[in-house]
C-alpha cells in the first residue's frame, strides 16, 4: 500500500515537473506546432499524449461540423426537391470557394 503511494507521488512529481520545464521554454521556435511536437516527443511524453490527442480531434472534427452545418442550410423545405447529386455539387462548390479566399 505505501509503495503505491510512493509510485503515485513519484510519477506526480515527474508530470509537474514536465510541466514546469514547457512552461519555461522560449516561445519564438514553436510556429509549426506539429513539428515542433514530432521533435519533442520524448522531451515530454506526457505532453505529448495530451497534444496529440488533442490536435487530432480539433482539425479532423471542425472540418466536418462546418461541412454539414453548411449543408443543413442547403437544404431547407423550400428545396426538398434537390437530388443529393446537386445537394453534394454545391456543397464542395461552397467548399472550393472558402479555400480559395
Amino acid at each position: 500500500m505505501l509503495i503505491e503511494e510512493k509510485k503515485e507521488t513519484n510519477t506526480y512529481i515527474s508530470k509537474y515537473k514536465e510541466i514546469q520545464k514547457y512552461l519555461k521554454e522560449s516561445l519564438d521556435h514553436r510556429n509549426d506546432i506539429n513539428k515542433y511536437w514530432k521533435e519533442n516527443s520524448i522531451k515530454y511524453p506526457t505532453l505529448y499524449s495530451i497534444v496529440r490527442n488533442v490536435l487530432s480531434v480539433a482539425s479532423s472534427s471542425v472540418e466536418i461540423e462546418r461541412t454539414f452545418s453548411g449543408a443543413k442550410l442547403l437544404v431547407t423545405d423550400n428545396r426538398s426537391n434537390l437530388g443529393w447529386e446537386r445537394i453534394e455539387q454545391c456543397v464542395l462548390l461552397r467548399e472550393w470557394a472558402n479555400i480559395s479566399r
